[in-house]
């Protein structure tokens, strides 16, 4: 804790605020569920009685099977949810911001029979909704929260966003299918919205150039400009030039990495996975020059903008 407090207040001194992610389930064998064990769908020999997850769609085929514990809902409204109450406490006492995993799962969740192999047998299953959100606000001096509503958003996931008022999740290369109304192209993006070249999920952004078809190459290079030679520059620029109030760029972008880089594959067991680290050298030093004149073209130096209240309104909780 002291160093963590050492690194936060070196941050702040020098204008830079940290982003902390709130995953959505926890793990089966973690500390949260072995001293609340009655606070999750498992029996009395801490096995799952639901595993959670995520329905098939274009990164997984087979959908996702996360293995981490179910929460039940009902036991932890009877406590007022005090648990999570107690963590989102916890975790502003650590970030300046944070991100809620899997938002549209606080409304319905995937629920996988445990003994299934994947996740195509699951189903969805209600959530606590705004109800636990009501709590959540009675939390002092919580952090700002933002949206991660990627996947399947039903009008309803949306609906609970804008009535919190809470930035939701835009990524460019979610942008490019050819649909003028796709909520991830620069020009629909609102202003109480974090945007993103890419996601932890989802390739770097050469790698995801690379693999593009021609027309999709296209659609891009038609909002983004050139001639995507120096990609993944044109789609940084585009994220720093967005309406949204933030922008996050993936260190491995800044860097020019390709797909070897890639952080994680989602519906994968691969020991790269969540291993690659920042590589030694002057890679970091070559790139800052052109990022800095990037972030100062868009107005987005310190001090140009705030994120503490959404532009909108005020985040609750």
């Amino acid at each position: 804790k002291q160093r963590w407090d050492a690194l936060r207040a070196a941050a702040a001194a020098r204008g830079i605020a940290l982003f902390g992610d709130l995953r959505m389930f926890p793990a089966l064998d973690s500390a949260e569920v072995w001293f609340a064990p009655q606070l999750f769908r498992i029996d009395a020999e801490a096995r799952p009685l639901e595993a959670a997850g995520a329905p098939p769609d274009a990164f997984a085929p087979l959908g996702q099977r996360w293995g981490g514990a179910v929460y039940d809902w009902a036991a932890m409204a009877a406590q007022d949810f005090a648990w999570w109450q107690a963590r989102l406490a916890r975790q502003s006492r650590l970030f300046d911001l944070l991100r809620l995993d899997h938002f549209r799962g606080f409304l319905a969740y995937w629920s996988i029979p445990p003994e299934a192999a994947d996740a195509r047998q699951g189903q969805y299953r209600p959530g606590p909704g705004r109800t636990l959100f009501r709590y959540l606000a009675q939390v002092p001096d919580a952090v700002p929260l933002v949206a991660e509503d990627l996947g399947w958003i039903t009008p309803d996931v949306e609906a609970l966003r804008r009535e919190l008022c809470l930035p939701g999740t835009r990524v460019l290369q979610f942008a490019f299918d050819g649909s003028a109304d796709n909520p991830h192209l620069p020009a629909n993006h609102e202003p109480n919205a974090v945007a993103c070249t890419g996601t932890h999920d989802t390739d770097t952004s050469l790698g995801w150039w690379q693999g593009l078809d021609g027309a999709t190459r296209e659609r891009a290079l038609a909002v983004t400009g050139g001639d995507g030679d120096d990609m993944p520059w044109p789609l940084i620029e585009a994220a720093l030039g967005s309406p949204a109030a933030l922008a996050v760029l993936p260190l491995q972008d800044v860097l020019g990495l390709g797909s070897e880089a890639r952080f994680n594959t989602p519906g994968t067991v691969d020991a790269r996975n969540w291993s690659w680290r920042m590589p030694r050298g002057n890679a970091a030093t070559d790139a800052r020059g052109r990022l800095h004149d990037a972030v100062a073209r868009a107005g987005r130096l310190p001090g140009g903008c705030s994120c503490a209240v959404p532009p909108d309104g005020e985040s609750t909780p």
